[in-house]
């Protein structure tokens, strides 16, 4: 499958990336002492420096499909469009059904066993091997106080601008 493509890592170390490392940061202060801080805890404009390159997703009721509540402007061009309001099914299935269940087993970890999760890899389009990636994804409480929600960043080896050129002459 996508063994050789995907790699994930729970409760990483993020000394490599200062990016990731304070995102984390803002997180286990939002935290407090809890496992995980609530979506109402996270404030935009104390990330703004991250937005960009954030998502939000949201977990349906019975965990079988996941909702992105919000993608940032950094990412549309990896997908050609805006995905706010997708589904992980809407985004992914027609590229390939296999990645929908990789990125659907990357989030229902983060969830259920409430880590934070790095995901590396190559980021697939149909039959291309398109960009690498890094990417990390922190567990948020939902307003029922369980966990519901993931908190991303995602970071592409090219520019977005690079990413949207080669995916239109690629695919």
């Amino acid at each position: 499958m996508f063994e050789d493509v995907v790699q994930s890592e729970a409760n990483p170390d993020l000394s490599d990336n200062p990016e990731f490392a304070a995102l984390r940061a803002y997180w286990d202060e939002k935290r407090g002492g809890r496992a995980m801080p609530a979506r109402s805890d996270i404030d935009p404009i104390e990330m703004q420096r991250f937005l960009g390159n954030l998502f939000i997703v949201e977990a349906l009721t019975d965990i079988s499909d996941f909702r992105y509540r919000m993608v940032g402007s950094n990412l549309v061009p990896y997908y050609g469009q805006d995905t706010t309001g997708w589904t992980v099914t809407q985004v992914f299935s027609k590229v390939d059904p296999r990645f929908v269940e990789l990125v659907f087993s990357g989030y229902r970890r983060v969830l259920s066993e409430a880590v934070v999760l790095r995901v590396r890899g190559r980021f697939i389009w149909g039959e291309k091997n398109f960009i690498r990636y890094d990417s990390i994804h922190f567990p948020l409480l939902n307003k029922a106080g369980v966990p519901g929600l993931i908190l991303g960043m995602f970071v592409g080896e090219k520019s977005p601008a690079a990413a949207l050129k080669d995916r239109a002459t690629e695919i």
